[in-house]
């Protein structure tokens, strides 16, 4: 009990910390990228899922592979996979994070394109080989585009709408990284009433928290 308080409380600490860093615009190099990150943007130096997640996706991703990275955030996967080569669709909710990929792909001379919409919304239909998703999963409702990268709603709205938009990408490889402080039950029963099913691939453990990768399956 005490363990599980005195993470909570070093949670909220950091959270503060991490409102007052995340109100300037900064630049920050990773992977050999420079990545824009506006005020609002998910930063990857404080969140760990981002490095995870790319390390992940190099090793599966290969030139002229078709991409998509929904909710992409700060993009360094998407802008990852461009530099390898791959054909690259990035999409966002957050107006802030849609210019910060732009200009980061500007930046580092790197050609892919970049969508505001709202999960599938306004992303015109067509074929990816594979679509990551690193999805907000605390159960509390959002009140600004910052708090989007980490809250899904109080019923996990977030999910009940993602995963029926999904079902018209049968054809495509689907991945989600999400970490042991989730509730993975309830994702996962939303993902199970919509006839597919979460079935891990890849755990690292770093800072604390373990990262879990899961490929979407029938």
């Amino acid at each position: 009990m005490i363990k599980k308080v005195t993470k909570r409380a070093l949670q909220s600490m950091l959270w503060l910390m991490y409102r007052w860093y995340n109100g300037r615009e900064h630049w920050h190099t990773m992977d050999g990228i420079e990545i824009c990150l506006e005020p609002s943007v998910f930063h990857p130096r404080w969140f760990l899922t981002t490095r995870t997640f790319v390390d992940f996706a190099k090793t599966k991703v290969a030139a002229n592979d078709t991409v998509l990275e929904l909710g992409a955030g700060n993009g360094l996967l998407a802008l990852s996979c461009s530099k390898m080569g791959s054909i690259v669709t990035a999409s966002d909710i957050n107006p802030a994070a849609v210019s910060s990929i732009r200009r980061s792909a500007h930046r580092n001379g790197l050609d892919l394109e970049v969508i505001t919409s709202d999960l599938f919304v306004d992303i015109p239909h067509q074929h990816f080989d594979f679509i990551f998703i690193n999805p907000p999963y605390f159960a509390q409702a959002p009140t600004n585009d910052q708090e989007r990268a980490f809250l899904c709603g109080e019923n996990f709205e977030y999910f009940e709408a993602l995963f029926p938009q999904l079902l018209a990408y049968q054809d495509s490889t689907v991945y989600f990284i999400l970490t042991d402080a989730c509730d993975f039950a309830s994702i996962s029963t939303i993902a199970q009433q919509n006839h597919r099913q979460l079935v891990p691939v890849h755990r690292r453990k770093t800072w604390g928290e373990e990262h879990i990768i899961y490929i979407l399956q029938a």
